[in-house]
C-alpha cells in the first residue's frame, strides 16, 4: 500500500512539474511573440489561465496529501496532545464536507459547461475539459482529508487505550 502511495505521489509531482513547465513555455512564447513579432498565440492567454487552474488544484492535492496546507492553529498550540488530535479529527472532517460540497457544485458547473459546448479559442478546446480539474481536485482533496481524519481517529484510539 505504501509503495502505491509513493508511486502515485511521484506521478502527481511529475504531472505538476510538467504542467508548470508547459505553462512557463507558453508564457515565454507569448512574451516573445508579442515583443518581437507583435502577435501571439490565438487564445494563448486563456489557455495559460486554465493551466494555472490545473497547477493550483494539483498543488492543493499534494499539500493535502502531505498535510502541509494552510492552517490556523493558534488554539492547537495551547492544548494537550490529546486535544490536538481531537481538533485535527474535527477540522479534517469539516474540511472533507466542505470539499465534498464544492465537488458537487463544481460537477454541476462542468455539466452546464458541457451542455453549453463553449470552447476556448486555443484549438477550440471545450471549456469543460479545461476546468474538469475543479471537481477532480476537490474530490482528491476531500478524500485525503477523510483519510487524514480516519488516521487521526485511529491514532486517538491507540493513545486513549
Amino acid at each position: 500500500m505504501q509503495t502505491n502511495n509513493r508511486f502515485i505521489d511521484k506521478i502527481e509531482k511529475i504531472a505538476l512539474l510538467s504542467l508548470l513547465a508547459l505553462m512557463l513555455i507558453f508564457i515565454l512564447t507569448q512574451f516573445f511573440l508579442r515583443n518581437v513579432f507583435q502577435t501571439g498565440l490565438m487564445g494563448g492567454d486563456t489557455f495559460i489561465r486554465h493551466l494555472f487552474i490545473w497547477v493550483i488544484f494539483m498543488a492543493a492535492g499534494l499539500t493535502s496529501q502531505e498535510d502541509s496546507h494552510l492552517k490556523v492553529d493558534l488554539i492547537i498550540k495551547l492544548v494537550s496532545d490529546r486535544w490536538k488530535i481531537i481538533f485535527k479529527i474535527i477540522t479534517d472532517f469539516f474540511s472533507f464536507f466542505i470539499c465534498l460540497f464544492l465537488f458537487g457544485v463544481s460537477l454541476n458547473f462542468i455539466y452546464t459547461e458541457y451542455l453549453i459546448q463553449e470552447t476556448i479559442s486555443f484549438y477550440n478546446i471545450p471549456l469543460w475539459i479545461m476546468v474538469i480539474i475543479i471537481p477532480l481536485g476537490y474530490l482528491v482533496i476531500a478524500l485525503r482529508f477523510l483519510r487524514n481524519a480516519f488516521s487521526s481517529f485511529i491514532k486517538f484510539l491507540k493513545t486513549s487505550f
